[in-house]
């Protein structure tokens, strides 16, 4: 798996976002259950949404909160993208949901989950 990640890692440093899409995808099914999951999912994300796919990318993000919650390293980055690309599309309420959940999530000093993206999505909120 970890090839067939680093290909499409290069792919993706070379712009070709369509190529790294499709390892990224396959990548998503075959890793669901070990750490490259919700890593290839991200990057599937990002390389749709650079692809011009903003709709697979949102969903590709969704995809992430859904199937790992907060356990996964690339939680708060999803959510804040989710935010970010609702923003995008004008979709203002679901955009501050997606900001607000990220800030309930993550930013919590006490727990140590004092998240940048959670500092981000706050500032984000207060804008909107």
């Amino acid at each position: 798996y970890k090839a067939q990640y680093l290909k499409a890692a290069l792919l993706a440093d070379d712009e070709k976002w369509a190529d790294a899409l499709v390892i990224y995808t396959d990548l998503i099914a075959q890793t669901k259950d070990i750490y490259l999951g919700p890593l290839a999912m991200l990057n599937a994300a990002v390389c749709a949404e650079n692809a011009g796919d903003a709709d697979k990318a949102l969903a590709l993000y969704n995809q992430i909160w859904d199937d790992y919650g907060n356990t996964t390293a690339v939680a708060p980055k999803a959510l804040f993208n989710t935010g970010r690309l609702y923003e995008s599309k004008n979709q203002i309420d679901l955009a501050k949901a997606a900001y607000q959940q990220l800030v309930d999530e993550f930013q919590n000093p006490e727990k140590g989950t004092d998240t940048e993206y959670a500092k981000l999505a706050k500032n984000r909120l207060a804008a909107l």
